[in-house]
């Protein structure tokens, strides 16, 4: 939900974010830590407000490289013909 806020809105401060998400306000900062410390999400403080975006390019290479990944992994897990 975090996440798809954050393309719905663009860049928003945590107060705007958070009046959007039923958890606490502290429950949503954590999470954007973390997607900051991933490189998933850009942050700037200004003056007392905090404002995050998601980072596009970031996120689309990280996501290019699950698929990579998943491709690799595919033939060996996954064999084709097999039911699920």
């Amino acid at each position: 939900m975090l996440v798809r806020l954050l393309i719905a809105k663009g860049r928003a401060d945590l107060s705007a974010i958070a009046a959007e998400l039923p958890q606490d306000t502290s429950v949503i900062s954590r999470h954007l830590a973390v997607l900051h410390r991933a490189g998933l999400v850009r942050r700037e403080k200004l003056g007392r407000h905090v404002h995050f975006e998601l980072d596009g390019p970031a996120l689309l290479a990280r996501l290019k490289g699950i698929v990579d990944a998943l491709r690799r992994a595919v033939p060996f897990c996954c064999p084709q013909g097999a039911k699920s």
